[in-house]
């Protein structure tokens, strides 16, 4: 009686079409039991999903892999790369996200005005693809945390994309953070005294972490040369130091990188 029931079912369902909470027409295109159905989206990419549950394709709950859910923007796709694995979410995943959150998260930039024009390459939309690169990029240097950055390869860069991306671990990508916003008319790693008018020069040292005092200068071209001189030689000293464990291609970006007095 079961097995009749079954193929009645079969025979009935097959070819069902329903309307998913997202907007998308889906349709049964193959019925082996109530637990195992498969259906595809009748939209663009006209995806197939198997496996999956008859309740949740009446009830409309069945996910378009390619609905635009991240930002309005993101997308999951299709492939090998998960969200969540054990029900925690991974590492790749959050890279993405947080990539998406910066370039088109409204409260983020309204904190974060730095990433105001910053947006997310075609190819990287689909997760699948940004997961990719991930697993090609990412690497682990002594229990830092790993960061996504944009700039250290292309200064100023605005689009997050394969070729002008890199995986830093977080100390490093610190160094090249310059707060343009926080310092008023004076160039990076210059202040002004009060009581004579000259000019200090300082920057943060990369192994203290405490400010290096660089001396005072008539001028502020005197002063930010002696910042542009000194950070400089802490991003080549930083770059030396990890050489072995970090990309050639972050190496020399590092290496290359030039302080101008409009950073």
């Amino acid at each position: 009686m079961k097995n009749n029931t079954n193929e009645r079912h079969k025979k009935e369902r097959i070819g069902l079409k329903t309307i998913t909470t997202e907007g998308y027409e889906v349709q049964i295109i193959k019925y082996n039991s109530y637990i195992d159905i498969d259906i595809r989206f009748n939209d663009t990419n006209r995806c197939i999903l198997k496996g999956r549950n008859y309740s949740s394709f009446k009830d409309g709950k069945i996910k378009n892999p390619y609905h635009r859910s991240i930002m309005g923007v993101g997308f999951i796709g299709q492939g090998k790369h998960r969200v969540s694995i054990n029900s925690r979410l991974t590492n790749k995943y959050n890279m993405w996200y947080r990539m998406f959150e910066r370039c088109y998260g409204k409260k983020y930039q309204k904190k974060n005005p730095t990433y105001t024009g910053c947006r997310v390459c075609d190819e990287w939309h689909n997760f699948q693809n940004f997961g990719d690169w991930y697993d090609e990029n990412f690497y682990n240097l002594d229990g830092f945390t790993m960061t996504l950055d944009k700039d250290i390869i292309k200064k100023g860069n605005k689009l997050y994309s394969p070729k002008r991306c890199i995986v830093a671990p977080s100390f490093i990508n610190v160094i090249f953070v310059n707060n343009k916003g926080l310092r008023g008319r004076l160039p990076i790693g210059v202040t002004q005294r009060k009581r004579t008018g000259k000019f200090e020069a300082q920057c943060n040292c990369t192994t203290t972490g405490k400010k290096k005092y660089l001396g005072e200068y008539e001028s502020i071209d005197g002063a930010f040369h002696a910042y542009k001189i000194y950070k400089e030689s802490q991003i080549k000293e930083v770059a030396d130091h990890y050489k072995d464990k970090i990309p050639k291609k972050l190496y020399d970006a590092m290496y290359k990188w030039e302080i101008e007095i409009t950073d």
